[in-house]
């Protein structure tokens, strides 16, 4: 009885894993297609991390601690979505599969 929960456990585990993937391979797809391959998206998120990630502070000595956390959570956006485009161009390279 022991040895079949562990091994329920594993094919769940294994199961939950391999869902995992296919959601990284379809928003990533979906990301590189949205941001990537279409000029209008690139340059938007290219506009995304110039203006929020490189021109604004996260914070200035003036500005309420809350405006620091809501300014990480803009750039966190951004990142993952930069993130998911790159992670298509690696699945696409084979890197990763």
């Amino acid at each position: 009885m022991p040895n079949e929960i562990w091994k329920n456990i594993e094919e769940t585990q294994k199961t939950n894993q391999e869902d995992d993937m296919l959601y990284v391979k379809k928003i990533s797809a979906d990301a590189h297609a949205l941001f990537e391959d279409n000029s209008g998206g690139k340059k938007f998120l290219e506009f995304l991390e110039a203006y929020y990630i490189k021109e604004i502070p996260v914070a200035d000595p003036a500005s309420d601690s809350q405006h620091a956390f809501w300014r990480e959570g803009q750039n966190s956006i951004i990142r993952q979505l930069r993130g998911w485009v790159n992670t298509h161009k690696l699945y696409m390279q084979g890197d990763i599969k």
